[in-house]
C-alpha cells in the first residue's frame, strides 16, 4: 500500500480570543513534533458554498493519515485541544492526498 500525504482542514470560530492564544502556542509545538506543516492559514476566509463554521481556516499537511491521527490523539496535543474546546467552535476534517 502506498502511503499518501494527509491533510487536516480546520474551520475555527474563536469565541475567546485571549484564551485562544494559549491554544495556538501549544498546538504549534505539538503539530511540529508530529511532522505537521501548515500550508495555508487565514483569519479572513470566504465561504464560497454552504455554511461555514468560522472565519479562521488552517490546512496542515502530515506525512500520512497515521501521523495525522497520532498527532490528534497525542499527549502533546491533549492540552491544546482542551483549550480549543473552551475557546472556539471548530470543525476538523482529515483527508488523504494524492
Amino acid at each position: 500500500e502506498i502511503e499518501m500525504p494527509a491533510y487536516l482542514f480546520a474551520e475555527i470560530d474563536v469565541t475567546d480570543p485571549e484564551g485562544y492564544e494559549s491554544y495556538r502556542a501549544g498546538a504549534r509545538a505539538a503539530t511540529e513534533a508530529y511532522g505537521g506543516r501548515v500550508i495555508a492559514r487565514s483569519a479572513q476566509s470566504t465561504v464560497v458554498e454552504g455554511d461555514g463554521v468560522g472565519t479562521h481556516c488552517v490546512i496542515i499537511q502530515f506525512e500520512d493519515m497515521t501521523a495525522l491521527t497520532a498527532w490528534y490523539d497525542s499527549e502533546e496535543y491533549a492540552e491544546p485541544k482542551a483549550i480549543r474546546f473552551r475557546t472556539a467552535v471548530s470543525r476538523f476534517v482529515a483527508v488523504e492526498g494524492v
